[in-house]
Order: C-alpha cells, then structure tokens, then sequence
C-alpha cells in the first residue's frame, strides 16, 4: 500500500444517524444506546458510536467486534479508517492553496500536471473537486479488486486510470470518483513542493490539534487499530 493511503482516526467508525424519536423518561445517554445497540451484533463487525450535545458528550460507547476473526471486542479508544471521508481533508487542503495563489479553481489541471494525457486538457481543478471531471472512478474497474492487493506509488495508482476514455465530457455532469480525488492529491503536491500526507500534517492535522489523526499506512504498526476493509488509497 501507498505510505499516505488513507486518513485514520480515534473518533468513530461509524456517523450513526438516528431517525426514530427520542421520547420518554429514559435518560438521553440511555435512549441513544438503545437505539444504537440493536445495529450491532456482539459478534458482527462494530463501531463506535459518540453523541454530543452542545459540546456536552451523551454518549461514547463501542459495540461489537474490531476484529472479526479474531473475535476481539471493540473499544470506544480504538483507532479506524475513516475511508472516503478523508476527501474533506483533500478538498481543505485544496482550498488553502487555492486562497494562496497557488492553485486556480478555473484552471485545467495541465497547467500544473503537464504530463496529463490529452483526453483530460479540458478537466480544470474544479471539475475534480466537484466530481464533475468524468475520469471513471478506479474502484469501478474488473481488475481493481486484484490491482489494490499490492502495493503502488501514487504514480502508479494515476496510471492505472490515466488512459481510461472519460465518461463524460468535463463539466457536464456529476458523478462521484476516487480517482479524480486522487489526481487532486497530485495537484496538492506539484504546487506545495511537499507529499500529499505531509501537507496534511503541517497545515491541516497539527494546526488543529487533531491529536488521535494520521496518515494511515498498511505496513506501519498502529496501536488499538481496528480491522477494516482493505482500501488501496484515498485522497
């Protein structure tokens, strides 16, 4: 796996969101837990699950399994893969060199990625941001549930995508895709002169004293990491 593939964090492994009613004389804390405990099975794949309430905490409490085949029980402290949601982190970072000069939303990629292909000369930044590029999403292709098994540099993952027919003109319509996220993370290093996971690090992570968030890695050893879905990178 890339060595920047993928955002990790200690808050939750999953965002819960909790349509039924909160009505009775039940406790709020014991309410939440009532409806969050029937989705976990003791002995199925767990989360976290964490409720505020006007910055006051209602409830912190992990149910289920961190890790499946080794039937360990999750912790409120465990440490996930929060996936595609490290595209909110992508598009800050984004939007902080874009509010330094250093990036223009109006501008085609090829400006800062000369090497594109020409199929992409008319996909400018924002079309990636907004998912609107028409480069077909990596995750959709035959061969990528082989092709993310193995280890690959950025570079590599682009290649995988590169030569792909778009499918769609850019800007005509929507449709989401990892993969141009990931070209937003080749943006993110051609114009700060630093690795994508480095960015985050330095103005994104240390400036708010995100104490618990990494880059994540396949090989590094984290404590209290639970089990999740192999994913190859996400920007």
């Amino acid at each position: 796996m890339h060595p920047i593939a993928h955002v990790v964090a200690g808050a939750c492994a999953l965002a819960l969101i909790i349509a039924a009613p909160i009505c009775g004389a039940a406790p709020l804390p014991a309410k939440f837990d009532a409806l969050a405990a029937p989705h976990f099975a003791a002995s199925a794949p767990g989360a976290t699950v964490v409720v505020l309430q006007a910055e006051q905490l209602l409830l912190r409490k992990a149910y289920g399994l961190a890790n499946v085949e080794l039937k360990v029980p999750m912790r409120a402290d465990y440490v996930f893969r929060i996936g595609s949601i490290s595209k909110t982190f992508t598009a800050v970072a984004l939007m902080q060199l874009v509010d330094r000069g250093k990036l223009l939303l109006a501008a085609p990629i090829s400006r800062y990625l000369p090497s594109s292909p020409p199929s992409w000369s008319k996909i400018t930044v924002e079309h990636l941001l907004v998912h609107a590029s028409g480069i077909p999403d990596l995750e959709g292709a035959p061969s990528f549930a082989t092709f993310q098994t193995q280890s690959r540099t950025l570079d590599e993952v682009i290649a995988y995508f590169r030569d792909e027919p778009l499918d769609f003109a850019p800007g005509s319509r929507t449709r989401y895709s990892s993969s141009g996220y990931i070209v937003l993370g080749k943006l993110i290093e051609a114009v700060s002169d630093q690795s994508y996971g480095q960015y985050l690090q330095d103005h994104i992570v240390r400036r708010l004293g995100l104490r618990h968030t990494a880059l994540g890695s396949d090989t590094a050893i984290v404590p209290g990491m639970a089990t999740g879905l192999l994913t190859l990178i996400e920007y």
